[in-house]
């Protein structure tokens, strides 16, 4: 008969190497952790792109302004005379006849209504208008 060799019953492993609570411990708090890290990181990211928002927004208010100056200034009675010189254009401010008046119309009335009532009044020019806010 051939003689079996005994198992060393001290060298068989019957289990895991971590109890199964202390693994699924460690599972959550792995997964807790690397949430929390991408989460630190979004957040990062989202502030560091709202600061860049924020001076782009100074930028661009700083540039309103300029370009609010600069229209102001073209709009001026000043630089309309000059440019009118520069480029020698000649005019001159329209006659009484030439000026068209646009009148609100009296409340209650539709606004076709009031245009005929316009043409109607004495006084009034022929070309007549309403205005409707």
């Amino acid at each position: 008969m051939m003689m079996q060799k005994k198992k060393n019953r001290k060298k068989q492993s019957d289990g895991s190497f971590l109890p199964r609570p202390l693994a699924l411990l460690l599972a959550v708090a792995t997964v807790f952790s690397l949430t929390y890290l991408w989460l630190h990181g979004r957040c990062e990211a989202l502030g560091t792109q709202l600061k860049d928002l924020e001076l782009r927004k100074v930028e661009l208010q700083k540039q309103r302004v300029n370009e609010e100056s600069k229209l102001a200034n073209m709009k001026s009675p000043r630089q309309i005379e000059y440019l009118l010189q520069k480029h020698n254009l000649a005019m001159v401010w329209p006659d009484e006849r030439q000026i068209v008046r646009m009148h609100r119309a009296p409340a209650g009335l539709a606004p076709a209504t009031a245009v005929v009532m316009a043409h109607k009044q004495p006084g009034m020019p022929r070309f007549a208008a309403t205005m409707n806010d």
